[in-house]
């Protein structure tokens, strides 16, 4: 019933489900949810569904699920989940199906759940993998040549080939020389494979785990710098109200202007999981600011305030981390 209708009046089928509700694992019954893929509506009343909550959930800690009720998609009940500490791991090459799963208390997400990756090329994975992939060159040579090269870079930046222990700047550097070294044989000892630990910047792996996944989940500021926001040291860009602030975000785009008394200046947009917020850097600070790059993660602190109807914030110190 869950998974045939996008539409959920839980008024109608609470009598029947309430005692299997009183038994079934947290972990399945957001499995449920995320196995929707389309919004939710739960129809009943707020003290309702509140107490309703609490008599399923022994912990108060589940009592959030009443965020669902407004109409939320994946994405976000994902971040939600991460919010709540609930663990939720990155698609796994070896261990992910078209589904999600709780396994070792982790909810895994499907390879489906990455860009691009539709039921036919799920299949043409899943049946190569008959007895797991090995190493990375085994995921290579068994699939290096039945999927697009496109779809190849989705899986490594979605971190559904992490658990091989390379890089991801050194997989993207070397599938192609390892698709090119088993079809053409004769140059096989010819095309030397090096895997360093040299990686991409944190902004950048973020900013690509959004794209594939539409969410972040290895790179995730409330995971990697959950102190800041534990000590209050600062906000989450969606909590951000006028007046002055302090946020944490990953550089994503930076403008250089030259203003009409002939100096310098940068509009920069920097985000975190909740959102994107632009920032005005004024020519007193560009000798100090202009080392920072995009993929960079900064706090900044600056007064906010709206322009054009949108957030913006005007900056007075910044530091890198």
């Amino acid at each position: 019933l869950l998974c045939s209708s996008p539409v959920l009046s839980v008024r109608n089928i609470i009598p029947s489900l309430y005692p299997n509700f009183l038994t079934i694992s947290s972990e399945v019954f957001f499995i449920l949810l995320l196995s929707l893929n389309k919004p939710i509506e739960i129809c009943f009343g707020r003290s309702f569904s509140l107490t309703f909550l609490r008599s399923i959930f022994k912990s108060a800690a589940f009592v959030f699920i009443y965020y669902f009720f407004s109409n939320k998609l994946v994405n976000n009940y994902i971040f939600e989940l991460n919010k709540r500490k609930i663990k939720v791991a990155s698609p796994d090459i070896n261990l992910s199906t078209d589904e999600y799963q709780v396994i070792n208390g982790k909810i895994i997400l499907p390879l489906t759940q990455i860009e691009g990756i539709g039921p036919s090329y799920y299949e043409i994975i899943s049946n190569v993998r008959q007895d797991g992939f090995k190493s990375f060159e085994d995921f290579i040579e068994k699939c290096g040549e039945e999927l697009p090269a496109s779809l190849i870079e989705n899986l490594i930046y979605a971190g559904a080939l992490d658990s091989f222990g390379i890089t991801k700047k050194s997989m993207i550097d070397n599938y192609g020389l390892l698709i090119n070294r088993k079809k053409y044989s004769f140059v096989k000892n010819t095309l030397k494979i090096e895997f360093t630990n040299e990686e991409f910047s944190y902004g950048y792996l973020l900013s690509k785990e959004n794209e594939m996944l539409g969410v972040n989940i290895k790179y995730n500021f409330l995971y990697q710098y959950e102190g800041y926001y534990r000590r209050k040291t600062a906000i989450h860009i969606e909590d951000i109200k006028e007046g002055k602030v302090t946020v944490l975000g990953a550089v994503t785009k930076i403008r250089e202007i030259t203003t009409k008394k002939d100096t310098k200046m940068f509009f920069i947009n920097i985000k975190d999981e909740t959102g994107t917020i632009s920032v005005t850097v004024f020519p007193s600070f560009y000798e100090t600011f202009k080392q920072i790059r995009v993929g960079m993660v900064l706090i900044i602190t600056g007064k906010a305030e709206k322009r054009n109807n949108e957030m913006q914030i005007v900056l007075d110190d910044f530091r890198q981390i």
